[in-house]
């Protein structure tokens, strides 16, 4: 039987004993280093989809139905729907409604632009008593010479941004005063202009209530519709801009 010197001795002379102790430095040292990396990884990756999961599932709760909505665009790639928050956090629902008419109405009444000119024409008339909008139409039709559509024709949009809204409802009818700036966009582009429109208003709230459902049981909401329509309109030029405090 050989000696355990024999036997180390003839694995030098043969290269065996490198080979062994290679393998048994790659088992001592080597392996346990790649397996640790490995499941590093691996727990580096399974935290980031466990952190994703959870945002999802936070971005999904709490479960609402999806109300659609129509919306017509005659190009679908250049008028993009986008949907803003109506009201400021622990605002009430109705003078976030007042603010909204009041800065669409005068957006409306105020900025022109050929293709939309019509549409925004029968918005005033909508919300307008019809002294009103007697008057906005005789400032608007063609034949006086100061209407947008003759001063701005096809070529030129007026832009309209409402830079601040306030209104009194201490007594009937409302009054509204609504800050804006226009601007000429076209060949001929020019510097904003101040502006402040004084609009005389009736305003019925939107009343929400609860109802049960007779045959489900379930309980859902039930509205009255707001009523909005202007009796008065004044608009004045401002040498300077609304200073908010």
């Amino acid at each position: 039987m050989k000696s355990s010197h024999e036997i180390i001795a003839e694995k030098l002379e043969d290269g065996s004993y490198y080979k062994e102790a290679r393998q048994w430095y790659n088992v001592m040292y080597l392996s346990p280093i790649s397996e640790r990396i490995f499941f590093v990884i691996l727990t580096i990756t399974s935290g980031v989809i466990f952190i994703f999961g959870v945002m999802a599932l936070i971005y999904l709760l709490p479960i609402s139905p999806r109300v659609p909505f129509i919306y017509s665009a005659k190009n679908i790639a250049k008028e993009i729907p986008v949907i803003t928050r109506l009201r400021a956090s622990k605002e009430s629902t109705n003078p976030a409604l007042i603010r909204y008419y009041l800065k669409v109405y005068a957006e409306m009444r105020e900025s022109y632009s050929e293709d939309k000119f019509l549409l925004r024409r029968e918005f005033v008339k909508v919300y307008s008593d019809p002294s009103v909008f007697n008057e906005y139409n005789r400032i608007t039709h063609p034949d006086n010479p100061r209407s947008p559509i003759r001063r701005y024709g096809s070529f030129t949009d007026l832009k309209v941004q409402v830079k601040h809204i306030t209104f009194d409802r201490s007594a009937q009818p409302y009054k509204g005063t609504v800050y804006f700036t226009t601007e000429e966009v076209g060949p001929t582009s020019s510097e904003a202009t101040n502006w402040m429109a004084t609009i005389n208003f009736f305003y019925t709230d939107l009343v929400e209530r609860d109802v049960i459902d007779p045959k489900t049981g379930e309980i859902a909401l039930e509205y009255d519709e707001p009523s909005f329509q202007v009796v008065s309109y004044d608009v004045t030029e401002r040498l300077a801009p609304v200073v908010i405090k």
